[in-house]
């Protein structure tokens, strides 16, 4: 299940498709499955009405209830399968830890994440937060 905030959403019945656009705002889609919750902000969804497939495209942030967060270009849900893929570049922020890698497989609560390839990682300190231009300063 999906529901949509947004300047303009078109459905195409013969094609069995719902296009969502980003006008002045960027859409905030939100997806559920069972318990969980994904917020996402992009500029423009696609939904499959036959598959109920998900594509996500352009700038794309999204927020687990549990607060991960992962920022890509592009994603798509595939709720048969229970999951999020995509094969572009992604970054995921959790408790401190960055991890930035080449495509990534997920499930919609963001707790079980497979970044597939380039993978960088990094942990930051809780008792730290990144000054502007990225220097390190202490709380």
């Amino acid at each position: 299940m999906w529901e949509a905030d947004a300047d303009q959403i078109e459905v195409f019945e013969e094609k069995r498709m719902t296009r969502i656009s980003k006008l002045q705002k960027q859409i905030k889609m939100t997806l559920y499955m069972d318990n969980d919750v994904l917020t996402c902000y992009t500029d423009q969804a696609e939904i499959n009405g036959e598959t109920k497939r998900i594509d996500l495209q352009g700038n794309l942030t999204a927020q687990s209830q549990q607060g991960i967060m992962v920022r890509t270009d592009s994603v798509q849900w595939f709720p048969r399968e229970r999951k999020l893929r995509t094969d572009k570049p992604v970054t995921v922020m959790r408790q401190g830890l960055l991890i930035q890698g080449l495509g990534m497989e997920a499930d919609l609560a963001l707790e079980e994440v497979k970044i597939l390839s380039n993978i960088v990682s990094s942990f930051q300190a809780s008792d730290q937060q990144l000054a502007p231009g990225g220097l390190r300063k202490g709380r």
